[in-house]
């Protein structure tokens, strides 16, 4: 047949076949007189006949896969009493009902591995019984088919859950740092003929898929939507404002948007449907964030206005790169110096400050006064002191009773403060 009928359901099948046989009178049916040798014709219960059948097989002639869809076979073929009946013409066959024929086709065609061969088959049989225990003659002329001609009307069986897919394969968008701040797909179809008269599917739909992600946000439109007398075969709009796939959207992976014309109902295509779809787009947009620029690059926005570069004064990035190390300096030095020094008390870093030298035998550079120069230092001042208040004046006579006082002299004090000090 040269058409793989796998997926094909036949509807309809008629047959018609002509035959034509002659005989000798020899050939004896009921009621004949006349029989070779003179034996009575009635002596045997099976007369001769001719037997004619069609039947269809697959390739292999299985047994068990054949079936008989027209016969006949004769009765009166052979006839001798007048009037005589010696031949038929062009005589047609008993045949199956239509609907158990189209069954028969359809079983053979699934034996074949291609689903596209069979084979009809053309039966004749001739019976001769034996009118004696001797035999008899019976001559058959001719036996033949006429003509045959098998028709049969098919149709494409359409499964639920089958459909058409339209992908097409997009980039990534492969940036770190993105958000995705919508996405939405739109097309606009039509069909070719009413939906309902041709195919009575009443839950086939249009899917959309990203990543082989199905949307579900928005119910899918229905090929009965389409009103094909009031759109006259003219492309409408899937839905309007799109539909919004932005949580299906992949980081870092090809996108792909896939449009699937999905069959939700068995049935038969009685005629062939045109389903078209166009003005497909798919929009995204994101946002990518990005670290600020360094020196020399442009921004995002100066970007937009056809800037390819940034001139930066070059002694702007020396100074703030001094005052950096000179800030980090000045804190590291800060934090040195208050944890040897500033930390402890006033006394205390005193003490610090000269406990490597009270350990050594030299003594230190800050001169230290002993104890009897300390004395002598503040003797001498007394005893000038002392001079400063007793100055002496002109001499004086003074009676001889009395006596004269006399004052002591510097080296008698000194001697006396010794001895004192000795005690």
């Amino acid at each position: 047949m040269g058409l793989d009928m796998g997926d094909y359901e036949i509807s309809s099948a008629e047959i018609d076949a002509k035959i034509n046989a002659s005989v000798h009178a020899n050939f004896d049916v009921e009621g004949d007189i006349f029989a070779e040798g003179g034996d009575a014709i009635e002596s045997r219960d099976l007369f001769d006949s001719i037997y004619y059948s069609i039947e269809v097989s697959d390739m292999n002639l299985s047994p068990l896969n054949t079936y008989l869809i027209a016969e006949n076979r004769t009765t009166n073929l052979g006839d001798d009493v007048a009037p005589t009946y010696l031949s038929i013409a062009e005589t047609s066959l008993t045949f199956s009902d239509p609907k158990d024929i189209a069954f028969y086709i359809e079983r053979v065609l699934q034996a074949d591995p291609g689903h596209d061969n069979f084979t009809i088959l053309l039966g004749i049989s001739i019976v001769c019984a034996d009118n004696s225990d001797q035999g008899d003659i019976d001559e058959v002329y001719e036996a033949r088919f006429k003509s045959l001609n098998l028709t049969f009307s098919y149709q494409k069986r359409i499964d639920k859950t089958s459909g058409l897919l339209w992908n097409q394969e997009g980039t990534m968008i492969n940036y770190t740092n993105v958000q995705v701040l919508g996405a939405v797909v739109n097309f606009d179809f039509k069909i070719d003929s009413d939906w309902n008269d041709t195919t009575s599917s009443q839950f086939s739909e249009f899917r959309i898929y990203i990543n082989n992600k199905l949307q579900v946000n928005y119910p899918n439109v229905k090929f009965t939507s389409y009103n094909y007398s009031q759109h006259s075969g003219n492309f409408i709009e899937a839905r309007s404002g799109g539909y919004d796939v932005k949580n299906l959207i992949p980081l870092e992976e090809n996108i792909t948007l896939s449009i699937e014309a999905y069959i939700g109902d068995d049935f038969n295509l009685i005629q062939p449907v045109n389903i078209s779809i166009d003005n497909v787009y798919f929009v995204i947009s994101y946002k990518v964030i990005l670290p600020d620029p360094p020196l020399g690059l442009p921004t995002a926005e100066e970007s937009k206005k056809g800037k390819d570069t940034v001139t930066e004064a070059p002694w702007l990035f020396l100074i703030f790169a001094i005052a950096t190390i000179v800030g980090a300096a000045c804190l590291g030095t800060y934090l040195v110096a208050y944890q040897l020094y500033f930390k402890y008390p006033k006394p205390v870093r005193k003490v610090r400050k000269y406990r490597k030298t009270l350990k050594k035998r030299k003594a230190p550079s800050v001169d230290i006064t002993s104890r009897e120069n300390g004395f002598n230092d503040k003797f001498k001042d007394k005893v000038k002191s002392i001079k400063e208040e007793l100055k002496i004046g002109p001499k004086e006579t003074v009676p001889k009773k009395e006596g004269i006082k006399k004052t002591p002299s510097i080296d008698s004090i000194k001697k006396s403060s010794k001895t004192d000090k000795g005690e």
